[in-house]
């Protein structure tokens, strides 16, 4: 599955890298200075080369093992028509509504 073979730098290097690239917002030159922090020289064009090679591998199997959703679930706020009143969850604060009731035309 993950063959490093021939590659510079060891599994745990790699993996660590891609790591941070998928989970986070990071550049590869940011990894690259990230590394450089941690004492592993690294160029930004190998990571680059690493997340093409071994993402698409990794996320297959994460899938895998991906557990699936649930038969049961619940919904936070209810929605219902009531005396011609729509009840809309509006946050506090908001202008112009009061308590977050809209009549039947959408008016206020």
């Amino acid at each position: 599955m993950l063959t490093t073979k021939g590659m510079r730098f060891p599994i745990d290097v790699i993996l660590v890298c891609i790591r941070w690239y998928a989970a986070y917002p990071l550049s590869y030159r940011h990894l690259e200075e990230m590394m450089e922090e941690r004492g592993v020289f690294v160029d930004h064009s190998p990571i680059n080369r690493w997340a093409i090679q071994f993402l698409p591998l990794l996320e297959k199997v994460f899938r895998q093992h991906k557990r699936a959703v649930g038969d049961s679930w619940r919904m936070d706020e209810t929605y219902y028509l009531g005396q011609r009143c729509l009840e809309i969850p509006v946050p506090c604060g908001r202008q112009g509504r009061k308590n977050g009731r809209l009549s039947a035309d959408g008016q206020a």
